[in-house]
């Protein structure tokens, strides 16, 4: 199905459509073609690739060695891998047990896609097509682990390239002096509290706010009456 819809869109011989294009220069077609010699898959090319030209065709690699350079690498060129799974469990195991992608794109009923997008992790997701969450400008883009840090458009770009400064103004009337040395046993406790916490014992705390509800209720029925 797919090798019909490629033929429609750009006949049997893509090298001779004015709607497919070429690789950018021989060093990439040459990077492209030894993903392609490596891959371990069966090949199925709508026409012959020409270095002289700068061409590869639309390719579809049926089966491709998990471990190739073409599944660990990105591929930036005219290929497919294809990978045949037999449920919804193997795909989600087979997304986790690599990088983070920076896309996921998930062809299929939307219960499904869900779920998949709940078991797992990427920078974006486009269900049922392709490259459209990168166009949306209400959409933040950008990677997870591996395929990069932060996310950008819009205001989630102004976001991810501003530092939010934190500042703190303290009064200096209160300054009690178990902050400073000689330190004790009492100061460890008090900054464990402080820090660690509970700063109140739970029984103490629990007490104090149910006092401080029992007084807010009754504030409210003063005022209402």
């Amino acid at each position: 199905e797919l090798r019909r819809v490629l033929a429609s869109w750009y006949t049997a011989d893509a090298a001779n459509s004015k709607s497919f294009g070429r690789i950018v220069d021989e060093r990439h077609w040459d990077r492209i073609m030894a993903l392609l010699k490596a891959s371990g898959g069966e090949v199925l090319a709508l026409g012959t690739p020409s270095r002289a030209d700068r061409f590869i065709p639309p390719t579809l690699v049926r089966g491709p060695a998990p471990d190739s350079a073409l599944m660990t690498e990105e591929i930036f060129g005219p290929l497919l891998p294809i990978l045949r799974m037999d449920s919804l469990d193997a795909i989600v195991e087979r997304i986790n047990a690599d990088e983070k992608p920076l896309a996921l794109y998930i062809f299929g009923p939307e219960a499904a896609a869900s779920e998949i997008i709940r078991r797992t992790s990427s920078g974006g997701v486009c269900v049922n097509d392709t490259i459209f969450q990168v166009a949306n400008p209400d959409l933040p883009f950008g990677g997870v682990g591996g395929s990069g840090m932060g996310h950008y458009h819009g205001k989630f770009g102004f976001d991810e390239m501003s530092h939010v400064r934190g500042v703190m103004y303290r009064k200096t009337w209160v300054d009690p002096a178990i902050r400073y040395p000689p330190f004790n046993e009492a100061n460890l406790r008090l900054f464990q509290k402080v820090m660690v916490g509970p700063l109140l014992p739970t029984g103490l705390k629990t007490a104090l706010t149910g006092t401080a509800v029992a007084v807010a209720g009754a504030a409210a029925l003063a005022i209402r009456s």
